[in-house]
């Protein structure tokens, strides 16, 4: 062995038995206090917190660790320990979705975003006062992707007009007042609606108009394409997830307005129709959302 591959040797042992002592260093969390290993850190703007404070952080917490301080962090956790002890007070009255629900607790004036693969309770899910909220909307997120065939010999090629299969996501959006939990968005349904339609079809020469028209049902002529967007539309599962966002963003409006009676004075304001925020009575249209009030 030469003296180059020794020095090589010697490097890579030196390596291991930093790499050792740095996952032996243990070191103190800035936020709780407790010893843990220096290689499992999370930075912060101001310090270092451990993955068992980063793992209670709520999922709607709109900052990153890195640009958050020390103390903002420590009083997002004293929020998140009271929000784990309120949960067991909660008791929703309305419920709302499938694989995502809203659930509104009408007495505590309170809502709870959760999925229906999970406790809420024992995932510490973020209890959200009806009367924080701006503004609640929802969207329908269209997505399509191009229909080929392929024939008899293998060969795979575009129809003429071209056609798209279309899918669709529903999709809530939240915002509130609170601190570091202003926006929350996500989707309602686990699958894209219509994704499971075919993006190729087998056909044979003689019989490609038969089976275009079969997959789609009926034929459909937008400016040089076939698409079966319609279909989707006015299947029973979209018309489910369509009734459900609708009805979320009604129940959570209304919930705030109620919350909000009894704190405003009704000579000088009104609550806006589009997302249910408080504005000036004369202001025609809302500075929140830019909605238009009668």
């Amino acid at each position: 062995m030469g003296l180059y591959e020794l020095f090589e040797d010697l490097q890579k042992i030196d390596r291991k038995i930093t790499e050792q002592n740095e996952k032996d260093r243990r070191i103190p969390c800035n936020v709780c206090g407790d010893m843990f290993c220096y290689t499992d850190r999370i930075e912060l703007s101001d310090g270092i917190c451990c993955p068992n404070c980063s793992n209670k952080v709520s999922p709607w917490f709109d900052k990153e660790l890195q640009f958050t301080s020390v103390m903002d962090l420590k009083n997002h956790l004293t929020y998140r320990d009271k929000n784990f002890t309120e949960l067991f007070d909660f008791n929703p009255t309305i419920e709302i979705g499938n694989e995502l629900k809203i659930l509104i607790d009408e007495r505590m004036k309170k809502f709870v975003i959760a999925g229906d693969n999970y406790d809420y309770k024992e995932k510490n899910s973020d209890l959200i006062p009806l009367s924080s909220v701006t503004s609640c909307r929802h969207r329908i997120v269209e997505s399509k992707e191009e229909i080929f065939f392929r024939d008899s010999l293998g060969r795979t090629g575009r129809f003429t007009p071209r056609a798209f299969s279309y899918a669709y996501d529903f999709v809530i959006n939240i915002e509130t007042n609170l601190p570091f939990m202003r926006r929350m968005e996500f989707k309602i349904n686990e699958y894209m609606i219509g994704k499971d339609n075919p993006t190729l079809i087998q056909v044979s020469e003689e019989k490609f108009t038969n089976k275009i028209k079969d997959f789609f049902k009926m034929e459909r002529m937008y400016p040089g394409k076939i698409n079966n967007s319609e279909d989707v539309k006015n299947s029973p599962e979209y018309k489910t997830y369509e009734h459900y966002a609708e009805k979320m963003c009604e129940a959570i409006l209304q919930g705030k307005e109620n919350a909000n009676n009894r704190y405003y004075d009704k000579s000088k304001y009104i609550i806006c129709e589009w997302c249910g925020s408080k504005i000036d009575i004369n202001a025609s249209t809302c500075p929140h959302c830019g909605g238009v009030n009668k």
